[in-house]
C-alpha cells in the first residue's frame, strides 16, 4: 500500500499550493520537516508541546500551542496536509490504515462530543422560552 499522506507532506515543502501565501507558511514547512523526520505513523507521535518547543528553537514566533493549533495546524489540514492526533499520545503524520483510523476516531471524538453540548444548550434554551430554530 503507498503512503499517501506521506507524500502529500512531502510535495508540500516543495510546493505549498494554496498555502504559498500564508503568512505561517514557514512556520507550517518547518512542522511539515519536522513531522516527516520524527512523527511519521502513531507509534512515532510528539506531543503538541514537543512541537512547539521545536519551531521555537528555530526562532519560530509561536505564542503557545493553541496559538500554533489554530494558526498553523488548522490551515494545513484544510488544504489537505493531514497530521494526526490521539489524546495522550500526540500528533503524528498518518502512514497507514490504521493511523487514518485512529485519526478519523479522535475527530469523531470531538464532533460528538460538541453536538451533545450543542443539544444540552438548545435544550436549555428551549426551556427558557428562546426561539432558536
Amino acid at each position: 500500500m503507498s503512503e499517501p499522506f506521506i507524500t502529500i507532506a512531502r510535495k508540500f515543502l516543495d510546493t505549498p499550493g494554496s498555502l504559498s501565501g500564508h503568512k505561517k507558511l514557514p512556520e507550517m514547512k518547518e512542522t511539515v520537516r519536522y513531522m516527516l523526520d520524527h512523527a511519521v505513523g502513531i507509534n512515532h507521535a510528539v506531543s503538541t508541546k514537543t512541537i512547539v518547543q521545536h519551531l521555537k528553537s528555530k526562532g519560530f514566533h509561536v505564542v503557545d500551542e493553541r496559538d500554533w493549533q489554530i494558526n498553523v495546524l488548522g490551515p494545513l489540514r484544510v488544504s489537505g496536509i493531514f497530521i494526526g492526533s490521539k489524546r495522550a499520545k500526540g500528533m503524528f503524520i498518518i502512514k497507514d490504515e490504521n493511523d487514518a483510523k485512529i485519526a478519523i476516531s479522535q475527530i469523531q471524538t470531538r464532533i460528538d462530543t460538541q453536538t451533545e453540548r450543542l443539544n444540552i444548550l438548545k435544550d436549555e434554551c428551549r426551556k427558557f422560552g428562546l426561539k432558536i430554530d
